[in-house]
Parts: C-alpha cells; structure tokens; sequence
C-alpha cells in the first residue's frame, strides 16, 4: 500500500469517528465543568477525554481535532488554537479530577504606545494594553503584544497566584520602505520572493534585502535582488527586453556550491549567462568553511568576474571520524513562515488539509545564547558497529536503530568513550531547526523549493517540489551520507535521507508556549520524540526545515525507524 493510500485511509477512518461521535479507546466520562469554555462545544460531541492525557500519549491522536468540518469559518491558525485549547481543557479537567489544585494569578500588561494586542501563546487574545490584572492560569506562559506598523515583541512570564506579574512593552514603530518599479513589457508579473503581499506598484514593505522575480508566459524567469533602506522610496525600471549580463565566479576551493539569488546554480568556477542588468544576490559555501555572502551588479552586454575566497570555520574530528562543525550562536524566526492557509491549499491530502502544518505554528523568535558543535552527516552503520558491535550492512548509509533506547545506550557509549574530551547528546528541536536553516528564511534551506539532484525525498510533484522527477515505484532506501551538497553551514542531508532524532518530547503544541531562549521540553522516556528533516519516502512539505513530528520508538513492534546525528561539547582538559 503506497504512502498516499495510508494517509486517505487513516483519514478516513477518523472521519467515521467524528461524524458518528463513537467513544475513542481510553476515554473517562466527566461532570464537571470545563475550565476553558470554548464555542463550538465539541466536548458533548465526545463522552470521554483522551488517552493517556496524563502522559503525554494523547499527542498521537490530534490529527481527529480541529477539522474543517467540525469548525467551520475558521482561519487554520483558529483551527490550531481551538484544538489546542481542546485538549489543554482536557487535561486540566483530568487534573482536577484527580484532586489537584487549578491556580490563577493575575497579569497587567502596559505599552508604549496604548492600544497593543496582547497574546497569550501567541494566538489565544486578551485584549489590547492596558491590560489590568487579568485572569491567568499559573505557570510559565509567553507573552506576545503586537501593534499595526510596530515591530512584534515577546517575553517569557511565570504566572504565581500569589505574586501579581507586570510586564511593560516599549513597541519600536517600523520604518516601512517603498518599491515602485517600472517594468518593460508591461504584462510582465512581478512577485517579491518570500513577501506575503501580491507586489502593487508604491506598495509598502519592510527595509531589507528582497529577490524580485519577473516572469512571463512561455520565457524563462528573471530575478534581481533589490535593497531598500529605512523609509526609502525605490523606484528603478526593469527592460525584460534589453541587452543581458553574464556573471563568471571563481573560488579558491575545490567543491563549493554556488547559489545566485537564492537558486542553486552550480559548483565550483562556472560562467552564468543572460542575467538581468542590476543587482544580484550571491552565495558561496563549501563545508567546513566559512560562507559567502555579497551583492554583485550585472552590467549590460558585459560579463563581471567575482573571485570568492573562502576561510575554514571551527571543527573537529572524534576518535570515531565522526566529523563536527561549530555552529554560531544566533537568534531565527522558528516555524513556518508561509501562511497556513495558503500551506493548506498546496496540501495533496484531501480529508485534512492542514494537520500536517498545525505543529509547526505559530511562527515565533528563538534564541540561541551558545554556539554548539554538529555533527556534518547523520550516525552511520559505521559509528554504530564500532560503538554497539552489530553487523555492518553498509557503512556510510545512515543508520535507523529500532529503539529510542538503543539511542540514548550509544550516547552513553560514546561519552564513555571519549571521557574528558567529548560530552555528546540529541540536538534540541530549536538548534536542529536553527542548524538547518543556517542563516536563511526559506521553508528549505535551499530556497522556495527543493529539487531531487540537493535532496533524497519522495520524487512527488507536490507543493514546494520543484522540478522533481517522476514518483517512485516504492520507497526508496535511504543513500549514503554526503550524497548531495551541504548547507550554508556544512551540514549534510538536513532535508531527507532519513529523520532525525531530537532530545525534545513531542507536544504538536510546543511552539505555543515554548521559551523564547533555548527552548527545550524535556519529559519522561515513555513518551514520543520529536523528528526532525523528512525521510528518504516523504514528500517534499515533510522535509521543510519546520516541519515537526514524532518517533514511538519504545518497544519491537514500533515500525517506524529514525536517524539521528550528534551534538558534541569540548570538554576542557583537567589540570593535574
């Protein structure tokens, strides 16, 4: 049974339980009144509360919750936060059917200036500030306010029924720019790459650096990258028509891999041809090296040479050979950055369309305070043999250990063995997610898209599949390590090839209430763990530097596998 036909089947399956209301396996029926009241109340719908709630074990069973048809005129962000709430009321229902005490505390909120939405989770509303000593339920919450033409701010609050919490905001006012351009045919289509907003000519935007590409029917697609200052206005004329550039890059390292506005282009020297006259935005990196970014500019009917010298980053390479890249210390936008609902529309999955996306959401910031060490490939068989002893079945493919518990013994092998030198462990879901995108804001390190030649995915011709071959008969096996190029960072098949392993416990929730610095949420080894990067048979959204899902993994008759590849600490050596 193909991939696709599982997917419908199951879905189908949970559509007869909603439509039918059929009590699920593990509910315990309640007379109490719910401590969140939500609208639509689909709790009457369901005589039980879901297993394992106590355990975490309900975050298998989501994807029944928050259907189209179950709460209709609702945007998927709305959809999510109902869910969440759902559920969440659920818990605390079982909490206190247990005996335990449900606490609040109380919370103003202020702002310079007045008027700012406040947010709790970054989607549940409060009101707007100033907010007096509002009614929250105790525990550690993320505070978000934001304000039309400000930009967004958070902060982490920890609510005490004792302690009254204040938070004051100084919103900083954000000096949109302009972009007018006058474009030669004039039915060309213009588009700002990664900008939610159809482009209109005077339209507002946010300073920074934005790739603009202009397409007609029948030819091929032009991109220039265009940067506007603090509330410039930018006009420039674009002749799709006219006389080209070209572009001949040189690198003083063998292997590099050379993007042009935001396109994969190529390797090593290479000469790029019938390039729009203008700015263009150019990337070179190799692994374990430092990459490169700069702006060039095209001159018409000539051809510029741009010579790119590369210097070699931190790293280091452990008694096993596993190799390991320094990765920076640095703050990135978590999550999906396309709207959900546009996301929902590409989905091929036709019961529901956007459960796939919802663990993802909200988009929010992370910092990450200290640099760490990454391993550049994930585990092989190889590392395994060496450290656990079983039989080698080829080396430098990426190894997929049953369970989640053979894992945690080669950690432990492995710190062992390089004692004093090394302290390994799973990345957390933040610094895989932050390690992946290595410095870009794309749904794949490698752009909009991804293509079957930088990535080992299910060839689908799927949303944000780009140029992708025909479907392949089966699952493919998973390739070797190094088998496609490296990210701007040197880390190797982030995207496919198999998933990876985090130390973080699964909540589809956690980007609601996660921390705003090195999150992390750490919980008990019976429940699900978070994966990370898409596997050898996903198709090309499963594989999105945000997309998030979780690995069973307890006992022998858990089928679904995963990799994992390491983070390293030094240690410093002990003076005698």
């Amino acid at each position: 049974m193909s991939l696709r036909s599982i997917r419908i089947l199951s879905a189908a399956l949970a559509v007869v339980f909603i439509l039918t209301g059929l009590a699920l396996p593990g509910w315990a029926a309640s007379d109490q009144e719910p401590i969140i009241k939500l609208k639509p109340d689909l709790s009457k719908r369901f005589r039980k509360t879901p297993k394992g709630i106590e355990d975490g074990g309900y975050v298998l069973r989501l994807p029944i919750f928050g259907q189209k048809m179950d709460l209709p005129n609702m945007t998927t962000l709305e959809r999510m936060e109902y869910t969440r709430l759902f559920i969440f009321n659920a818990k605390l229902t079982h909490q206190r059917k247990q005996g335990k005490a449900i606490t609040f505390g109380k919370l103003t909120v202020t702002s310079e200036p007045v008027g700012a939405q406040v947010w709790i989770s970054s989607y549940t509303p409060k009101g707007a500030t100033p907010l007096n000593n509002d009614r929250v339920l105790s525990g550690r919450h993320r505070i978000t306010v934001r304000k039309q033409g400000y930009y967004e701010q958070a902060r982490m609050v920890t609510i005490t029924p004792d302690t009254p919490a204040k938070l004051d905001f100084k919103l900083k006012s954000i000096p949109y720019a302009r972009l007018s351009l006058e474009v030669n045919p004039p039915d060309t289509n213009v588009a700002i790459v990664g900008w939610p907003e159809k482009y209109t000519s005077g339209m507002k935007i946010a300073p920074g650096s934005y790739v603009v590409e202009f397409s007609r029917p029948g030819l091929d697609k032009k991109w220039l990258c265009l940067s506007l200052g603090d509330d410039e206005v930018l006009r420039q004329k674009i002749d799709l028509d006219g006389p080209k550039g070209g572009l001949w890059v040189s690198a003083n390292q063998p292997g590099c891999v050379v993007y042009l506005d935001g396109r994969e282009v190529g390797r090593n020297s290479l000469s790029i041809v019938d390039l729009l006259p203008g700015p263009h935005k150019l990337q070179v990196w190799k692994s374990l090296f430092e990459p490169v970014t700069q702006v060039v500019r095209v001159r018409s009917s000539q051809e510029e040479r741009v010579s790119i010298s590369l210097k070699p980053v931190e790293h280091f390479t452990n008694s096993l050979g596993m190799e390991f890249v320094k990765i920076p210390a640095g703050s990135f936008m978590m999550g999906y950055r396309d709207d959900p609902d546009v996301m929902a529309a590409k989905d091929e999955d036709i019961f529901f369309p956007h459960k796939s996306f919802l663990p993802g959401l909200p988009r929010h910031r992370v910092e990450i305070t200290k640099p760490f060490f990454m391993q550049t490939t994930e585990v092989t068989e190889e590392n395994w043999r060496k450290i656990m002893g079983s039989k080698i079945h080829s080396g430098d493919t990426p190894v997929r250990p049953l369970l989640i518990s053979k894992i945690d013994e080669f950690i432990a092998r492995m710190n062992e063995r390089d004692q004093g030198k090394y302290r390994y462990r799973l990345p957390t879901e933040a610094e895989w997610e932050y390690a992946c995108r290595a410095g870009t804001d794309s749904p794949f390190y490698t752009g909009e898209t991804i293509n079957y030649w930088q990535a080992q995915y299910q060839n689908w011709t799927g949303p944000y599949g780009d140029g992708a071959v025909k479907k392949s008969e089966g699952t493919p096996l998973p390739k070797k390590v190094r088998s496609y190029a490296p990210n701007p960072w040197g880390l190797y098949d982030m995207h496919g090839n198999a998933r990876e392993l985090c130390a973080d416990v699964y909540d589809p929730f956690f980007n609601t209430y996660a921390a705003t610095r090195d999150p992390v949420n750490l919980g008990t080894r019976q429940q699900a763990r978070t994966v990370r990067g898409g596997d050898e048979g996903a198709p090309p959204v499963w594989c999105m530097c945000a997309h998030r899902s979780f690995f069973v993994g307890q006992d022998d008759r858990d089928f679904d596998v995963s990799g994992f590849r390491l983070v390293a600490e030094k240690l410093q050596a002990k003076r005698p």
